[in-house]
C-alpha cells in the first residue's frame, strides 16, 4: 500500500496539488490532516487572480483503515470560498477514523475456521449507488470494517451464544458476504441522468444550487423506487436467493443485512421468499367457491415467489396481488368456472416443484437486519391480499425463532421506525383472526441520537461501524429478552 505525508509546501496551481495528492490511489488521513488540506485547498482556490471558477471537487471514500482520494472536473460559476467552507463542513462532519477492534474481542472471530466449524454467513446490501466503480468499490470497503465490530459486539452478548449461536454450536463468518446489486438498475439511473442533462439545456433552467439539490434528490432517491417496481424487485431477490442458496449448499445459515434501498430488498426477499404460506389459510381470503375448496383441501406450504412463478397468483394490472382468473363476464360462465377450478388444481399441483425452486429452505434466513430504512415511504403500496400475506410472514418471525432488527439515527431524514414488537401479535390476531404463538422470534428497533447531522446520518451505520454495532448488540439482547419474556400464547 503507497502512502504519503502531507508537505506544507504549495504547488503553483490548486490543480497541481489536487492531482498531486490524488495521484495516490489510498493515503492515510488524519483528521488533523485532512482538515489542513481542505483549508490549504480554500486558501490557494480563494487566492487565485484569475477569474475564480471551481475545478475540483472532492470525494472521500472511507476504506478499512485510510481514506481514498477522487476528483471529478466540474466547470461551475460559483464562489469558491463559500463552496469550499460548506464542504469543508459536510465532510468533517463525517470524517472521523474508524477504530479497529481490540486484537481481545478479535479473539473469537480469529479462531473461526468455516472450514471446521459450522458457519452463519452474514450478507450484506448496499442503499442507493451512482452506480459506478468507485461507489462499488466504496460498498467493498465499508463492509469490511462494519462486519468486524459487529462480530466483536455480537460476541460479547450471552443471548447471542445462547439463541443466535445455538450455545456456541455456530460461529460468525468472519469473512462478510458482499451482494453489490447496483448494477442491475444502472441502465435506469442512466436514462435518468440523460433527461437531467437534458433539462439543464431547456429554457427557463434551474440555478446552480436548484438544479445540483434535483440531481442529488434523483441520485439518492432514484434505487428506492427502481426496488419498489414488482418486476425489478424479482431480479433482485432472485439474485439474493442464489447467493443465499450458494451458503445453503455450503452447510451454512444466514443473517441478511440491509441499508436504505438495500432493506426493502431483504424485506421484500424474507415476505416473497420464506415458507410460510400455508394454502389452507389462504382459503379464508379466495372468492371463489371452487378455489377455496382446492385450498382447504391442501397441506402444502410454500412461499410466494413460488405462487407466482407457477401461475397461481398474479400482480393485477391494478398492482394488487391476487389469485390468477378472477371472475370473468364470459357468456358462458359455468364453462369458464369449470375451466378455473382445472386450471387452479392444475397450478396448486406443481407448486411443490416451484416451491423447491424458488423458496428458501426452512431456517436457511436466521434473521434480518435493516438500517436506514425508507419502508414507510413505500408502507401504503401494500394492500389487499399483499397486506394479508405481509401479516402472515410478520407472523412467521415471531413463531419460528427468527429475528427482524432495524437500525436507525434519529438525525437520518429517510430512516424510520418501523413496527412496536409489543403491539403486533394482538394486531396480527384481530386482523387474521388467527393466534400467533411466540417461539422465541421478535421484531426490535434500535436507535442511536449522537454521532451525526442531518446531512450525514443516512451514512452514520458505515462511517460508525462501532457505535453502529453497539446499537445492533443492544437492540438484539432486549428483543430476545422481551421474546422470552413474553406469553406462549
Amino acid at each position: 500500500m503507497k502512502s504519503f505525508a502531507l508537505q506544507p509546501t504549495i504547488p503553483r496551481t490548486p490543480r497541481e496539488e489536487v492531482l498531486a495528492r490524488i495521484g495516490h490511489d489510498r493515503a492515510t488521513c488524519p483528521r488533523s490532516e485532512f482538515r489542513w488540506y481542505v483549508n490549504r485547498q480554500s486558501v490557494m482556490l480563494s487566492s487565485t487572480r484569475k477569474p475564480i471558477r471551481m475545478q475540483e471537487s472532492i470525494n472521500l471514500i472511507k476504506t478499512h483503515r485510510c481514506h481514498r482520494w477522487q476528483t471529478r472536473i466540474k466547470v461551475q460559476p460559483v464562489r469558491p470560498a463559500l463552496l469550499g467552507s460548506v464542504l469543508a463542513a459536510l465532510i468533517l462532519a463525517g470524517c472521523t477514523s474508524t477504530p479497529t477492534v481490540p486484537s481481545e474481542l478479535r479473539a473469537p472471530s480469529d479462531a473461526t475456521d468455516c472450514s471446521r466449524d459450522q458457519c452463519l454467513d452474514f450478507i450484506y446490501l448496499h442503499g442507493t449507488q451512482r452506480h459506478d466503480v468507485e461507489s462499488r468499490d466504496g460498498f467493498f470497503a465499508y463492509v469490511d470494517p462494519l462486519h468486524d465490530w459487529v462480530m466483536a459486539e455480537l460476541y460479547r452478548r450471552p443471548e447471542v451464544h445462547a439463541d443466535l449461536l445455538e450455545g456456541d454450536r455456530l460461529r460468525i463468518n468472519p469473512v462478510p458476504v458482499k451482494f453489490y446489486w447496483g448494477d442491475m438498475s444502472s441502465e435506469s439511473l442512466a436514462q435518468a441522468k440523460d433527461l437531467l442533462e437534458w433539462s439543464d439545456a431547456r429554457e427557463g433552467e434551474p440555478g446552480f444550487f436548484s438544479g445540483l439539490a434535483q440531481k442529488y434528490f434523483v441520485m439518492g432517491t432514484h434505487d428506492t423506487y427502481w426496488i419498489s417496481e414488482q418486476a425489478n424487485k424479482r431480479r433482485v431477490n432472485l439474485a439474493l436467493h442464489e447467493i443465499i442458496s450458494a451458503s445453503v449448499a455450503r452447510g451454512r445459515r444466514t443473517v441478511l443485512f440491509g441499508h436504505s434501498a438495500g432493506a426493502i430488498v431483504i424485506q421484500a426477499y424474507a415476505m416473497y421468499h420464506l415458507p410460510y404460506v400455508e394454502l389452507r389459510e389462504l382459503a379464508a381470503f379466495a372468492e371463489e367457491p371452487e378455489l377455496r375448496s382446492l385450498l382447504q383441501e391442501s397441506t402444502h406450504k410454500t412461499c410466494v415467489q413460488a405462487m407466482l412463478e407457477s401461475g397461481l397468483m398474479e400482480f393485477l394490472h391494478t398492482g394488487d396481488l391476487d389469485f390468477r382468473l378472477k371472475l370473468d363476464t364470459s357468456a358462458d360462465m359455468a364453462q369458464f368456472r369449470k375451466f378455473r377450478t382445472s386450471f387452479h388444481a392444475e397450478k396448486i399441483q406443481v407448486l411443490p416443484e416451484y416451491t423447491r425452486q424458488y423458496c428458501a429452505t426452512a431456517g436457511s434466513v436466521r434473521g434480518i437486519v435493516t438500517y436506514g430504512h425508507p419502508g414507510l415511504i413505500l408502507h401504503g403500496t401494500l394492500s389487499g391480499k399483499e397486506r394479508i400475506i405481509f401479516l402472515l410472514s410478520l407472523r412467521h418471525i415471531f413463531e419460528n425463532d427468527l429475528f427482524w432488527i432495524n437500525i436507525l439515527h434519529v438525525n437520518d431524514p429517510v430512516g424510520y421506525a418501523l413496527y412496536d414488537d409489543d403491539k403486533i401479535p394482538e394486531k396480527i390476531a384481530q386482523y387474521l383472526e388467527v393466534p400467533v404463538r411466540r417461539r422465541g422470534g421478535f421484531i426490535a428497533n434500535g436507535a442511536e441520537t449522537k454521532g451525526a447531522s442531518v446531512f450525514t446520518a443516512h451514512s452514520w451505520y458505515w462511517m460508525k461501524p462501532k457505535e453502529f454495532a453497539e446499537v445492533l448488540a443492544r437492540t438484539y439482547a432486549k428483543g430476545h429478552q422481551r421474546a422470552f419474556a413474553g406469553p406462549g400464547e
